[in-house]
């Protein structure tokens, strides 16, 4: 059977601390990963293994593009980048060359019991209340940290100078003779660097508000009940880790085809719309 290709969220800024976007916490907006709904002690409660993945030393070029198929992290300096939070960008920028020391990946697969007790954690369980059938939270199953990162910009820059070649004619006013247009260039770099670490991407499982008949077994969270209406039961299940195009139109998110950085699978990236 073929592997589940993966989902990572690119983080919506450079300074997220790895502090900041735990593991196993719950968050209600995927544009904001730092922004927990759930208790801090939550994360201290994973009962499955959490597997860690470092990678070595690596480096890259990243040109400017609309669309490419790139590694995690390749994808992330080429959105931060063009936003101008990382180093110095123009509509000239015609390339970025970027170098980290490490990259770490932490993630875990929760068990019935870790997301029964995400779901009901009071805030989550509350938001979920209110926001009634179809409202949503979100599980972080992984996390991706770089750090010693190194970036610089090359600008190029030209500018069109139209020069007469001929002989003057003073009395008249005039140059005799072709004209040509020449374009100088130049090239100016500007070099950022950060110590990090910094969080740049992350996965997570959706929980999802449904109608109890609606829920399937497997899906159904034990004990995730959340009252009754116009007597319909209505409960917490496990949705996946699938966005549909409601939910990308919804937190203005765009999907584009990368692969991992440390083993080159081929994975979705969802960066923050452009339009």
């Amino acid at each position: 059977m073929a592997s589940i290709r993966k989902s990572y969220f690119l983080s919506p800024s450079w300074s997220l601390e790895p502090a900041e976007v735990s593991l196993g916490s719950v968050i209600a907006n995927l544009n904001c990963p730092h922004k927990a709904l759930s208790a801090e002690s939550l994360s201290s409660e994973i009962d499955t293994t959490i597997h860690i993945v470092e990678a070595k030393p690596s480096s890259g070029v990243v040109k400017s593009s609309k669309k490419w198929s790139a590694g995690l992290f390749s994808t992330f300096i080429h959105v931060i980048t063009i936003g101008g939070e990382v180093s110095y960008s123009s509509m000239s920028t015609s390339e970025v060359e970027y170098s980290c020391e490490s990259m770490e990946t932490k993630r875990f697969t929760p068990s019935p019991a870790y997301i029964t007790k995400a779901a009901g954690n009071d805030s989550v369980k509350a938001h979920l209340k209110i926001g009634g059938w179809g409202a949503k939270v979100f599980l972080i199953t992984g996390v991706k940290t770089v750090q010693g990162v190194t970036i610089t910009t090359t600008e190029e820059k030209g500018q069109d100078t139209k020069v007469q070649i001929g002989v003057e004619i003073p009395t008249a006013q005039l140059t005799v003779g072709p004209k040509i247009t020449y374009n100088p260039s130049t090239s100016q770099t500007h070099a950022t660097t950060t110590a990090g670490p910094i969080v740049f991407a992350f996965e997570v499982e959706k929980l999802r508000v449904n109608r109890k008949g609606q829920a399937t077994s497997r899906k159904f969270v034990d004990g995730a009940m959340l009252g009754r209406k116009d007597g319909v039961q209505y409960v917490i299940e496990r949705a996946g880790n699938d966005i549909d195009e409601d939910e990308m139109e919804d937190f203005g998110l765009e999907a584009f085809s990368g692969h991992e950085d440390e083993t080159g699978v081929e994975c979705q990236i969802i960066v923050p719309s452009t339009e």
